[in-house]
């Protein structure tokens, strides 16, 4: 008997281990597998333009479409196992050379439109200078480029993340006050009072003020003036918020949008022409015309959405066109006003934002914002790849990291998530159970634990809000008209 039950579990032994093996190679591939891949383009520019050198490169503008279309069917042909979740167009798409050719600006539009048809998944867009050149901001928006995510989704999938009005902005609301009320009466001895009263009155109606109105088509937030941003779920833990870099700028602006990024940009700039940089030093180089910066209203927004993406312990990939971190680009390429962006992804996000994809740098640049932990990706323009060469990338997004698959001019990366904190009920800053139980400062490489993490968070907070409110260049753009009457 004893022999019999040897033998038998002589036979059945090799067979539990190699089910046990072979359940623990199908546990770690579930574990080790991204829950969203992003495939990632920036720069396009085709038209039908002669080759032309340029400051950073050659510009390739004939051989641009071809490019895209090659790249597109690449991320196509990919096994189902290794299928994109979603496509991000980083903007500059078309250039606005295609103006001096007849019917150029609708074959563009067009061009466009068919260069994603045999996309595979979802492809979201954002502005880029360049389209504004050719299009107003509505016309984009509401046209079948925009409109429809490529493949079997429906425009639905482009789902608007509506704002919550159960998390009021303290940024926004100061910066309210900043436009409302003149430095005079920020120093005067009531000023405590009045600021108090239209701080109350910027929370109270930040709900009605921000409750996007949807373009029919797209299923897109649109206001008076259509809006270019919005946020949209490619996973139940990973958000994906595209912002508007032009949302105040020269380009396609009502009047008075115009006249406050005027005044805005000839206040940094002293040359008469705006496009030029001479005299500015460092990233004063940013306050050209060909740049922009994100409105009162986006940065409300932008706000709730972050806080109510980290208040449920999600992650948020951020996407636009100009770059909005020091380092991650040149000087001349970044948004007008990224340090408020800036203050507002650390404040409001408190590390739920792990990457940051942009354009409008033709060579491309990479850095990690030391305060939120966030990774800056500039991905170079596809533009300048001469015959041979290629430029874009696959964001592989896994539970605690990015594996960036750079393509030809884009190099590979890991982005590690930054450290994240949570706010519990009372509205202290907690640390979060998923994730890591120390967070290295990225600038000081000092060890904070989770009190002094949340005392950082509250110093942090604390400083924002004091620059949103005697800050010189908080917050370019239109103040809501009820704290104006």
């Amino acid at each position: 008997r004893f022999a019999t039950r040897c033998c038998a579990a002589a036979v059945l032994l090799p067979i539990l281990l190699a089910a046990f093996g072979v359940g623990c190679e199908i546990l770690c591939a579930v574990m080790t597998s991204p829950v969203v891949r992003l495939g990632l383009v920036a720069d396009v520019q085709f038209a039908d333009w002669n080759t032309i050198p340029s400051a950073t490169g050659t510009r390739f503008y004939r051989d641009a479409l071809c490019k895209l279309e090659a790249t597109v069917a690449v991320w196509a042909e990919r096994a189902e196992a290794q299928a994109l979740t979603a496509i991000v167009q980083l903007g500059d798409l078309f250039d606005g050379r295609n103006s001096q050719v007849e019917g150029g600006k609708q074959w563009a539009l067009q061009a466009a439109a068919d260069a994603f048809d045999g996309a595979p998944c979802p492809v979201y867009h954002v502005v880029g200078n360049h389209e504004l050149y050719l299009h107003t901001r509505e016309a984009l928006i509401c046209s079948r480029l925009f409109s429809r995510p490529a493949g079997a989704l429906s425009s639905s999938s482009m789902e608007v993340i509506p704002l919550a009005g159960s998390s009021p902005c303290p940024l926004a609301a100061s910066s309210s006050l900043r436009c409302a009320l003149s430095p005079a009466l920020l120093s005067a001895s009531s000023s405590t009072t009045r600021a108090a009263s239209a701080a109350t009155a910027a929370t109270s109606s930040c709900s009605s003020l921000l409750e996007p109105r949807v373009c029919p088509s797209t299923g897109m937030a649109s206001s008076k003036r259509t809006r270019g941003y919005y946020a949209a779920p490619l996973h139940h833990d990973v958000l994906l918020v595209c912002y508007d870099a032009f949302d105040v700028s020269l380009l396609d602006a009502d009047d008075d949008t115009f006249a406050s990024a005027l005044a805005l940009l000839r206040q940094h700039n002293p040359n008469d022409d705006l496009e030029s940089t001479h005299g500015l030093i460092g990233v004063e180089q940013r306050w050209n015309s060909d740049n922009g910066a994100l409105g009162q209203e986006q940065l409300w927004w932008l706000w709730h959405t972050l806080s109510e993406t980290a208040s449920r312990g999600q992650r948020v990939v951020m996407a636009g066109h100009v770059p909005i971190c020091p380092g991650a680009s040149d000087p001349e390429a970044l948004v007008w006003n990224y340090p408020q962006v800036l203050q507002v992804i650390a404040a409001a996000g408190r590390g739920c934002v792990v990457a940051c994809f942009a354009g409008h740098d033709h060579p491309g640049g990479y850095a990690v914002d030391p305060v939120a932990g966030t990774h800056h990706v500039t991905i170079p323009a596809l533009l300048e790849c001469a015959v041979g060469q290629t430029a874009s990338a696959i964001a592989h997004v896994y539970g605690d990291h990015i594996r960036l698959e750079g393509s030809g001019k884009v190099p590979s990366r890991t982005l590690p998530f930054p450290f994240m904190a949570s706010q519990n009920n009372s509205g202290e800053f907690v640390q979060s159970r998923q994730h890591h139980q120390h967070h290295v400062h990225a600038s000081s490489g000092v060890l904070l634990t989770s009190t002094a993490t949340a005392t950082f968070h509250r110093l942090l907070l604390e400083e924002a809000l004091r620059l949103a409110v005697v800050g010189d260049s908080w917050l370019p753009g239109r103040s809501p008209p009820q704290l104006l009457a």
